[in-house]
């Protein structure tokens, strides 16, 4: 058994030894990477997770931003290793031939390598193995649990406090831009330091925002089934603004969208989900909207007779604040954010949802329920408008989903009046 100074000279001189460029075996690389990540306290690369659970005898090795740049430099250069040979991380579906070669090849190395070795703790088919599922798997490097070694040392840097995540953060802009593998692999693994540490980055370097908004876009349906440790405390905000709304709670979340937007962007569905409950329900509690029907009561045959019942239709009893806050909260955000890879993470269809609450109801002839919610609704077209001309010409062309006999969406906007006169003139 090794002790605890053994294991932390070995990981000293692996860290001495990066921050030198002393070894060059693509062999020792892989090694090293691996003992590193395990003595450093990580068990599995699915629980990964967000308390800082590196204990600070383990971390000992990362304090200083020398070692912190060697375990970052070893964790590139086994990147690298990986996906240096094919620029497109994604493997080619039904093309196993390559992986099964590399992973074939690592057997070999370790065969001749420890072939004389009694101490082997890693039998060669175990690490094949784990070579064919860490290659096999589409985007290892964007999937939500398994996620590829490299990258798991690169939390574990980012996890020793500001001043690491700044380095990693530094570092890994200045491989950036690429047209090679970092061009791929590097965006998503900035994104993936935000999704763990949003309140640590510092995002105040336009190249960092830009990055990660561009890599939020290309990589929305990943994005959305991260974690992050602001999730549950946005969640329960929603929750509660759907139970009681109010000023106070409102600007709380106000303030969150200026400050991480991309993670508010994350819960558009929850705020569909919300809506649509909210326009579903049938209740009498204060503030809420509700117009009754014209035939309040029906009749539906069974077979044991008639039974008298409450017809429920979808739209005719809401709660207004609920619904102006959710269009408040929408235009804190940054436009930048919710006009471009905000439309793949659910706006188009928060969007949908207002304009098929505000045409149920001017089909019952009750328009001037929703007036103060059309009023912010077209503040936040207009600025879809003049923020994503292109996106909203191709909106404004389609329909609605499930209720496409209702006609364009243009036609839904002009006969609600949610567009001024200039804005009609220019919609195609």
């Amino acid at each position: 058994l090794w002790t605890s100074l053994h294991i932390g000279s070995c990981q000293f001189w692996i860290l001495g030894v990066m921050c030198g460029r002393g070894i060059q075996s693509k062999l020792s690389l892989l090694l090293m990477l691996r003992f590193l990540v395990t003595t450093l306290g990580q068990q599995s690369v699915q629980s990964i997770s967000f308390s800082d659970n590196i204990t600070r005898r383990k971390s000992e090795c990362l304090a200083t931003q020398d070692n912190a740049t060697g375990a970052i430099r070893l964790a590139l250069d086994c990147a690298e290793l990986l996906y240096s040979k094919n620029t497109n991380p994604t493997p080619i579906k039904g093309s196993n031939s390559d992986v099964m070669s590399l992973a074939l090849e690592c057997v070999k190395i370790y065969h001749t390598e420890y072939t004389n070795s009694t101490d082997c703790t890693m039998p060669g088919s175990s690490f094949a193995t784990t070579c064919v599922s860490n290659l096999q798997s589409r985007n290892a490097h964007d999937d939500r649990n398994i996620l590829p070694i490299w990258l798991v040392l690169i939390l574990q840097v980012a996890k020793c406090g500001k001043k690491h995540l700044d380095l990693v953060t530094k570092v890994l802009l200045s491989l950036l831009p690429s047209s090679g593998w970092e061009g791929q692999i590097i965006p998503v693994a900035l994104l993936r330091l935000y999704a763990y540490f949003p309140s640590l980055m510092a995002l105040n370097d336009p190249k960092l925002r830009g990055i990660l908004l561009d890599a939020a876009g290309e990589n929305a349906s990943k994005w959305l089934e991260w974690r992050s440790p602001l999730d549950s405390q946005l969640s329960e905000m929603i929750k509660n603004l759907s139970v009681n709304p109010h000023q106070r709670l409102l600007q709380s979340m106000s303030d969150f969208s200026k400050r991480h937007p991309l993670v508010v962007a994350r819960h558009f569905g929850t705020l569909v989900h919300i809506l649509d409950d909210d326009a579903s329900a049938c209740s009498e509690r204060r503030g809420r909207v509700n117009e009754k029907s014209s035939c309040e009561f029906a009749t539906a045959k069974v077979e044991l007779g008639s039974i008298r019942i409450t017809v429920r239709h979808w739209g005719y009893s809401f709660t207004e604040t609920v619904w102006t806050s959710v269009i408040e909260i929408l235009m804190a955000l940054p436009s930048e954010v919710m006009f471009t890879c905000g439309q793949k993470m659910g706006l188009m269809k928060l969007l949908a949802i207002y304009l098929k609450l505000i045409f149920t109801q001017k089909q019952i002839n009750c328009e001037e329920n929703t007036s103060r919610i059309k009023e912010k609704l077209s503040k936040l077209l207009h600025a879809f408008q003049a923020s994503n001309k292109q996106s909203w010409e191709n909106w404004v062309e389609c329909k609605l989903p499930e209720i496409e006999t209702w006609g364009k969406i243009k036609e839904i906007l002009l006969e609600c009046q949610l567009i001024s006169d200039t804005v009609k003139q220019q919609v195609p």
